[in-house]
């Protein structure tokens, strides 16, 4: 019997990160990997991912439009997202955490560390569901 992954959907402008988190957790998810913020909001009206990974800092839409549209939809309202950014600014951090975000990462970040964040909130977020 062949069991299909778990979507894990990854929106970054910075190929490279996408490219790292694509081999990283290939293991356990279907990674889709996005550069193009529009896109990714684009392609959430018609498909819905376990969990979301999104970049701060990109042209556009940023992470906060990106928090803002996800948690707009009632489809996508309950869908794990973690933010990574390369700002250290509280500000930012609290802005995105109180639009919605259920972590906020500082880049550079260690994948295995994203990783324990990640199934932390989809085990929560299963039990209350």
């Amino acid at each position: 019997m062949l069991t299909m992954k778990p979507i894990l959907l990854i929106i970054d402008d910075e190929w490279a990160i996408c490219r790292l988190l694509q081999f990283y957790f290939d293991k356990h998810y279907q990674v889709v990997t996005m550069t193009d913020s529009e896109e990714a909001v684009s392609w959430l009206k018609s498909n819905k991912p376990q969990a979301i990974i999104a970049d701060l800092e990109m042209p556009v839409l940023n992470g906060k439009d990106i928090i803002r549209s996800v948690r707009a939809q009632r489809k996508t309202s309950k869908i794990p997202l973690i933010i990574l950014s390369g700002s250290e600014s509280t500000e930012e951090r609290i802005a995105c955490l109180q639009l919605g975000a259920d972590d906020y990462m500082i880049k550079p970040f260690n994948p295995k560390e994203l990783e324990i964040r990640l199934d932390v909130i989809n085990k929560r977020t299963r039990k209350l569901i």
